[in-house]
């Protein structure tokens, strides 16, 4: 590990420029005792899901790989709980097993390993929200995939999720102890009115176009600057 940081240390010193894909990347660069030039966000293509949006299903939605990171086991242990909700879990990884046996003994757990785009498509359209309680996830991209949809996400209020998701409008940002948090919202979920317009106008400030702007205007004035 301090043989990555030593190298990772010297190559960000050698920087022009050091642009950071969240506020909380900057801030962690930053406490190393970095200079973080920009924040642009990761792009994502919003287009991809448009044909989908008026899909309805009664389902939750887990999709990423299964890691111990990715916390699929809070998800598992909570729908163990509750039977008359539905949880459909995409993805695969070392914790593959762990999903295996929750979806055996459970009835309303599926796990449907891998699938294709077409069929990911469907199941963000379909789903309630995506419930997704990463562990310093610097980004994540399956929030915004979701409210592309017009669906809401549920996140940790952990890394870069909570800048991605707007707490009570497009998902829920979670307060630690997510167990007992995602237990107590999926009891009464039916309590929040999230509008899928705004889900996709949230989505929409993370579309691939507004990266690519926000790259050229950062080339373009590192351009200017060593042209002068």
């Amino acid at each position: 590990m301090k043989v990555y940081s030593r190298i990772e240390r010297k190559c960000l010193n050698s920087m022009d420029l050091i642009i950071a894909n969240s506020n909380y990347t900057r801030r962690l660069y930053q406490s190393y005792g970095f200079k973080v030039d920009k924040v642009i966000y990761p792009p994502v293509d919003t287009k991809r899901f448009k044909k989908w949006y008026k899909n309805v299903g009664n389902y939750f939605l887990f999709v990423g790989r299964l890691l111990i990171h990715k916390r699929p086991e809070i998800p598992l242990r909570v729908f163990a709980k509750i039977k008359n909700e539905k949880l459909i879990i995409v993805g695969d990884g070392p914790l593959r097993k762990l999903v295996e046996y929750y979806s055996k003994k459970f009835a309303n757990i599926s796990y449907l390993g891998s699938v294709s785009d077409r069929k990911l498509k469907e199941l963000y359209s379909g789903c309630k929200a995506v419930i997704y309680l990463t562990e310093k996830e610097p980004f994540g991209i399956v929030p915004i995939e979701a409210n592309t949809c017009g669906k809401p996400a549920i996140v940790s209020n952990e890394g870069g999720l909570p800048e991605t998701i707007i707490n009570g409008r497009t998902g829920l940002v979670l307060k630690p102890d997510y167990e007992k948090n995602l237990l107590k919202v999926l009891k009464d979920f039916n309590k929040y009115k999230f509008s899928p317009e705004a889900c996709k106008r949230n989505a929409k400030k993370f579309d691939t176009s507004h990266f690519v702007r926000k790259l050229v205007r950062v080339i373009s004035k590192i351009k200017r600057q060593s042209d002068d």
